[in-house]
């Protein structure tokens, strides 16, 4: 009987169990770290691709316009685009009916009122609230000429993000018999006066 000779004997090897070959046998784990970034790169420069491709913002011009006349009442005239602290917008020019000319800003994200306001006058416009959850325009005024009698000369409200939170803002300028210029600020929610300073002019 011819002896048995393993496969091993004449040098040959069968099939190994890749868990037991050699380290230096093995495919290095860079070559698919490597790939692996290769291939988000790509899918990263598609998704920039179609972003720009789709057509615009999510809030379009016409959008704004509209959620501004929504805002103050007025008819929308011209419409920009812009920033606003932590805010890409649309700034958007509203005819009142009493003459005046009011700016709205608009988030361009999400459509949402980011700013009001008017430096000019008149400002005996009819009544209205920016954003649900303030109070109105002449609630705050009245507030206002409570804390220094006078003239309004500007205002505007203002939605900022303070540490994560949203936070909601009056400013008024009230010009004093005396001449002297007060900037009055209050929280939009409930009225309450949160600061009132002295001005030479009104802040730009």
């Amino acid at each position: 009987m011819s002896p048995r000779v393993s496969p091993g004997s004449l040098g040959l090897m069968g099939p190994r169990d890749p868990e037991k070959q050699p380290i230096d046998t093995l495919a290095p784990p860079v070559a698919i770290s490597e790939q692996m970034k290769a291939t988000f790169k790509i899918l990263t420069a598609l998704h920039v691709l179609a972003a720009a491709c789709s057509g615009g913002p999510p809030v379009s011009k016409d959008e704004a316009a509209r959620a501004a006349e929504d805002a103050v009442g007025g008819e929308a005239g011209e419409v920009e685009r812009a920033v606003e602290g932590d805010f890409d917008v649309w700034e958007v020019y509203v005819a009142m009916d009493n003459g005046a000319t009011v700016e709205v800003k608009v988030d361009v994200e999400t459509g949402d009122i980011v700013v009001v306001e008017d430096k000019a006058g008149p400002f005996d416009y009819a009544d209205f609230t920016p954003v649900e959850g303030v109070l109105s325009y002449a609630a705050i005024t009245a507030r206002a000429l409570e804390q220094q009698s006078g003239a309004v000369e500007a205002w505007e409200y203002k939605r900022e993000l303070e540490a994560g939170e949203v936070e909601h803002e009056y400013e008024f300028y009230v010009r004093a018999a005396d001449g002297q210029l007060w900037e009055i600020k209050f929280d939009a929610t409930d009225g309450t006066a949160t600061d009132i300073e002295a001005k030479d002019m009104v802040d730009p």
